[in-house]
């Protein structure tokens, strides 16, 4: 197993989840916003135990002004910040006798 500092997310959505759906004060809103963890690339092999790591968490967020951005989604799923253009619907007769 590789140690390191490691993030497990499963445990902080579960904590989100029960303060907006169940109205317990999980004190997750006293929290930092946005929590921060990179991994480094480590070659992997045989005897590789532990892996390179750093992580923070910030008041400020990663954006000094954020600001609110609408994404439509476009063909081959991609997102854009324009409107997107209606698409060709492929249709299929439906013939129960064929």
């Amino acid at each position: 197993m590789l140690t390191g500092r490691g993030i497990e997310w499963r445990d902080q959505a579960v904590r989100w989840w029960d303060y907006w759906l169940k109205n317990r004060n999980t004190g997750i809103m006293d929290e930092p916003p946005i929590s921060i963890y990179m991994r480094q690339c480590t070659r992997p092999t045989p005897s590789c135990k532990t892996f390179q790591d750093f992580g923070g968490q910030s008041r400020r967020g990663l954006l000094a002004t954020p600001a609110n951005t609408t994404l439509y989604l476009q063909d081959a799923h991609l997102l854009s910040t324009e409107v997107a253009k209606p698409a060709r619907i492929n249709s299929v007769t439906f013939r129960p006798s064929a």
